[in-house]
């Protein structure tokens, strides 16, 4: 049976995720406006968000070693691949609207999954998918350990290595500093082995929520540190500070857990999470137009989010329930997420 609880942090994933992107707008305005710097600390409440969609990706895996791998990959793979496929040929308007548009590129995009922009989460978990049957075969926890702190090492140094010493890399900018899968590991790790290997693990959710509001103030600390130098990585979700408060969030939503019976429209949107994740940018583009043409909304930072971000969220609810309405669910789900 399905749990709300899990499905409350999935909608609460969700619309961070809408918020980093509608928070994108505070780069246009000068470094020291309020309207930046408002994105800025944002920012840094919100950013657990890609982070979680994995960390769980990695709690809900079977519990069992699958007895084919083929037929695993065929399963989970199909789940992500599909919707994802589909959006990517409705984004292709857009794309020919901006004089984007080639065979040879939709492929390019659907391979980096610039399809649809954000793309990069789904080529980054299908290939975490691949890697799964492997982790089955780790048995001691010391291994996990080592494993996990080694991971979490190369993730952080992956990204300051190109943050830092190879900035005119292609591999600093976006999708690519996000795209491979070790970047992200530490967290599809750490949400497997809490379920698969130690489900008797005691967490403290004191002591987590002390770790995670001092991790949000160096967060703080070393956006402001970027700013002037680096503005895009001040607000980036990989930052060592940032990356570690993501992790005591993990941990929280590990250590609060309860069953939760009663559905609530947070439980409606982690159960649509998928489909809003891949269809808020297409939604987000054409309203971007609209509020363009509003400057008292669209010169103010604070008021653009609170009315982007609810516009968003609402139109993608109304998608999802008109495709449900025309197709069922069950097809809905299996094709558009």
């Amino acid at each position: 049976m399905r749990n709300n609880y899990w499905d409350n942090w999935k909608g609460i994933a969700i619309i961070a995720v809408v918020s980093v992107h509608v928070l994108s707008k505070t780069s246009s305005f000068p470094l020291d406006s309020f309207n930046n710097l408002f994105g800025v600390f944002l920012r840094q409440f919100v950013n657990f968000c890609v982070a979680l969609f994995f960390f769980l990706s990695g709690y809900f895996t079977p519990k069992d070693s699958p007895e084919s791998n083929v037929g695993f990959y065929k399963k989970r793979i199909s789940k992500i691949f599909l919707p994802y496929l589909i959006w990517t040929f409705i984004y292709t308007p857009i794309h020919l609207l901006g004089g984007d548009f080639s065979l040879s590129k939709f492929i390019y995009n659907l391979i980096f999954g610039t399809g649809i922009f954000i793309g990069y989460f789904v080529i980054a978990l299908i290939q975490l998918v691949l890697l799964t049957p492997f982790l089955y075969k780790i048995k001691l926890k010391s291994v996990w350990l080592v494993f996990m702190s080694i991971s979490l090492c190369v993730s952080i140094g992956y990204t300051y290595y190109f943050q830092l010493i190879d900035h005119g890399s292609p591999l600093s900018k976006f999708p690519f500093n996000g795209l491979p899968f070790f970047i992200w590991l530490p967290f599809y790790l750490l949400g497997f082995y809490l379920s698969k290997i130690n489900r008797g693990i005691t967490l403290s959710t004191r002591k987590i929520t002390y770790s995670y509001v001092l991790l949000v103030i160096l967060s703080l600390v070393e956006a402001f540190y970027w700013l002037n130098s680096n503005r895009e990585f001040s607000v980036s979700q990989l930052k060592v500070t940032t990356y570690l408060a993501s992790v005591a969030v993990c941990l929280y939503v590990i250590s609060t857990y309860k069953a939760v019976d009663k559905k609530s429209y947070l439980t409606w949107l982690g159960e649509n999470s998928y489909f809003i994740y891949l269809s808020h940018l297409f939604v987000m583009a054409p309203l971007a137009v609209i509020f363009r043409k509003i400057p008292f909304v669209y010169n103010n930072s604070v008021l653009y989010y609170l009315v982007m971000s609810i516009c968003i969220i609402m139109l993608c609810a109304l998608m999802k329930i008109i495709t449900v309405k025309l197709f069922s669910a069950k097809i809905a789900n299996k094709f558009l997420g």
